[in-house]
């Protein structure tokens, strides 16, 4: 029989959980000791992967044991239809499985005991735990050598929810340069990054901004991006529901900056405004710095109270030949940045919130790039295949006697 339509409005949302997101089999064995499940895969395509991942359900119930997520147990792969038997333990479990995006294949499943087959969303609530799904197309075009938001989201958890986030890209070309973080919207915590495309499991408590940006050095050869974008879904494992809302990402401001010889090192300095009407939403910033060459690289970002100016030649002092008040002296920061962040090659600060003040308290903002060091060039020499270095060898022996 034909699945029942969408509800109204999720339409996009049930499209890319079809194309995107991972089946799931759950398995209720009650019997005492290991159970044996029959793992049926069909495919018409040659070589099409089976990724099989048990999915520990004790990470999000009570004492959850944040080390554990989704364990890789089985890969198959088919040209025709292959089979396995997992040898499933006591208890309720779950199964992750997972095919590439745009391959069409078949799973079934048997067994003794009772097992549930379909999406993850439909057969992973009655073990406790809820997926919610975020699910959007990345930029229309992709910009080799730049960075490219694809998303923000405001997410809430509870005190000490147990969370875990997973990133699907429908393009395997473009996936692996797709990076997922959590930012804490108080700035004091730390900054939660995918690895693998996955976050956590993690326990969470409070406010923060979901992002996922891409840096993308070159495109494949003859690479097309889809119409609109490529399709992208994030799900968001939790024992509960999770309070989530859209945040704008489609303000992008780029430059080279400059490099001559100054004092401070300073790359570059941009003024940025901060809301002026009341009732505005908070001015949320991001900045990515990269080097084109070795060197540790700072981003900061600069509040200057009302009267204060990043530098200043008004009051100046005739004997020392510096400037009495300023954020800055020489290049060397007198009252502490908003937020600041270094690293070698690259710097990002993430989701820094400006909110609105009246006008007698409005701050003005500066965000400074700087070179703070050059590292050493490092020049990797490609070893020559053996039959190369006997030939130059004899080479080198016959030209003397000639």
């Amino acid at each position: 029989a034909p699945a029942d339509p969408p509800p109204e409005g999720e339409e996009e949302l049930a499209a890319a959980r079809l194309q995107l997101a991972p089946l799931g089999l759950s398995v209720d064995n009650a019997t005492g000791g290991d159970a044996d499940v029959l793992l049926c895969f069909s495919s018409s395509l040659h070589g099409a992967p089976l990724r099989v991942s048990r999915v520990h359900l004790g990470s999000w119930g009570p004492g959850g044991r944040p080390g554990e997520g989704c364990t890789p147990i089985l890969r198959l792969a088919t040209s025709s239809s292959t089979a396995a038997v997992l040898r499933i333990p006591p208890g309720r479990q779950h199964l992750r499985l997972a095919i590439p995006g745009g391959l069409e294949g078949g799973v079934q499943a048997s067994s003794e005991v009772p097992v549930s087959l379909g999406g993850e969303e439909a057969v992973l609530p009655a073990s406790g735990v809820v997926p919610s799904d975020f699910t959007g197309k990345g930029p229309a075009e992709m910009t080799p050598g730049m960075d490219q938001v694809w998303l923000r989201r405001s997410v809430s958890f509870e005190e000490g929810t147990m969370v875990q986030m997973d990133m699907f890209v429908g393009d395997d070309a473009i996936s692996p340069s797709v990076q997922l973080s959590l930012v804490p919207d108080d700035g004091r915590r730390e900054t939660l990054h995918a690895y693998g495309g996955r976050i956590g499991p993690a326990q969470l408590s409070g406010r923060y901004m979901l992002m996922a940006r891409s840096f993308v050095a070159e495109l494949p050869e003859g690479w097309v991006a889809p119409e609109g974008g490529v399709p992208w879904l994030v799900r968001c494992l939790a024992a509960g529901q999770v309070a989530a809302e859209e945040a704008a990402c489609d303000g992008s401001y780029d430059a080279n900056g400059y490099y001559v010889p100054n004092i401070p090192r300073e790359l570059f300095r941009f003024s940025i405004a901060p809301p002026t009407e009341e009732g505005a939403p908070p001015l949320s910033v991001s900045a990515f710095l990269r080097t084109h060459s070795p060197a540790v690289v700072s981003l900061r970002l600069l509040e200057l109270p009302p009267g204060s100016q990043p530098w200043s030649t008004d009051e100046v002092d005739p004997v020392a030949g510096r400037c009495q008040q300023s954020a800055e002296r020489d290049g060397v920061l007198t009252m502490p940045p908003l937020r600041a962040c270094e690293g070698s090659d690259v710097a990002e600060l993430l989701e820094v919130c400006i909110p609105y003040k009246p006008e007698e308290e409005r701050c003005a903002y500066e965000l400074v790039g700087r070179l703070v060091r050059r590292e050493p060039l490092v020049v990797r020499r490609k070893k020559a295949p053996p039959e190369e270095e006997e030939g130059g060898e004899e080479g080198a022996e016959r030209t003397p006697s000639q």
